[in-house]
C-alpha cells in the first residue's frame, strides 16, 4: 500500500517541522542567555586581584546534564593568574543550579567566557 502526499501537506509538515526547530533554538538559546546572566551575578571579582589591578579572561567548557546539573568543568584556556583561574573555576562549579535544559537536549558542553575587567576610572 502506498502512501501518498500532497504537496499542501507537506508544506504543512515541512512548515511545522521548521516552526518546532526554531522553538527548540529560542528555548536553548533562552537557555544559554540565563546560564550567561548566572554567570555574570554570580561571578565575585578577587579583593586582592582588584586591589592589585590584575584583570583576564578565563575560558571553561562547561557540559549539563538534562536536568540542568554540572557534568564537568575543565579549562580551555587561563588567563594566566592563578587567582583568577580558581575564582572562574569556583563560579562554574557554583552554576550546578541551573534549570532543565529544553525538551531534545540530554546534555550540553558550552565554552564559556568568565571575563576580569577593572572598572575604568578615567
Amino acid at each position: 500500500m502506498k502512501t501518498l502526499f500532497s504537496k499542501s501537506l507537506l508544506s504543512a509538515v515541512l512548515v511545522t517541522i521548521a516552526a518546532s526547530t526554531a522553538a527548540a533554538n529560542d528555548s536553548m538559546e533562552a537557555w544559554k542567555n540565563l546560564l550567561r546572566d548566572k554567570v555574570q551575578s554570580s561571578n565575585h571579582y578577587p579583593a586582592k586581584a582588584l586591589e592589585n589591578g590584575i584583570e583576564g579572561t578565563v575560558t571553561v567548557r562547561m557540559s549539563f546534564a538534562q536536568d540542568g546539573n554540572v557534568n564537568g568543568v575543565e579549562f580551555v584556556k587561563k588567563s594566566g593568574f592563578d587567582i583568577l583561574d580558581r575564582r572562574a573555576f569556583a563560579t562554574a562549579l557554583r552554576l550546578d543550579n541551573m534549570p532543565a535544559l529544553p525538551a531534545g537536549h540530554d546534555d550540553v558542553s558550552l565554552i564559556i567566557p568568565v571575563r576580569f575587567k577593572l572598572p575604568d576610572n578615567s
